[in-house]
Formats: C-alpha cells, structure tokens, sequence
C-alpha cells in the first residue's frame, strides 16, 4: 500500500514539475515581448498577433495567467505575451 502511494505521489510530482516548465503548452524559453494596450484590445486579440501556435487557448491561458488578469484589459495596461510558436 505505501508503495502505490509513494509511486502515485512521484507521478504527480512528475507531472507538475512537467506542468511548470510548459505551463499552457508555452515552453518556458519562449520568447516574449511586453505589449502596451490599446483601446479595444482584447486578450485574444493581442494573442493572435504575436503567437503563431496553432491552439490559441493555451497561449491566452499563459497570458492571463502570467500577467494575473481577472478581468477586461485596460489601455496603457503592459502584459507579457508569448511571440512565435
């Protein structure tokens, strides 16, 4: 039983470690740019601009995760977005 459980716990430890390192299928050394907001940006909008990847979702999760939005973007706003694919 402690075997299972020990084997389970450094699965999970595994898979996070691997989440953490491509958190929303954006590798870690992706290159990034800081955009300035503009009036009628929107998180997608600014995604597709920059990232060329062919899941969108994942690039929008990474942003809103990395630049702790909860909300609309604001002009003026600066958020990190991935560039490329």
């Amino acid at each position: 039983m402690s075997l299972i459980v020990f084997l389970m716990a450094g699965a999970l430890l595994m898979g996070a470690l691997v989440y953490g390192v491509n958190k929303g299928n954006v590798p870690a050394d992706t290159q990034t740019v800081i955009y300035t907001v503009q009036n009628g940006d929107t998180v997608w909008s600014v995604v597709g601009r920059f990232d060329t990847r062919d899941d969108l979702n994942k690039a929008r999760d990474w942003v809103i995760e990395q630049n702790h939005l909860t909300g609309e973007l604001h002009p003026g706003e600066r958020i990190k977005v991935p560039v490329g694919r």
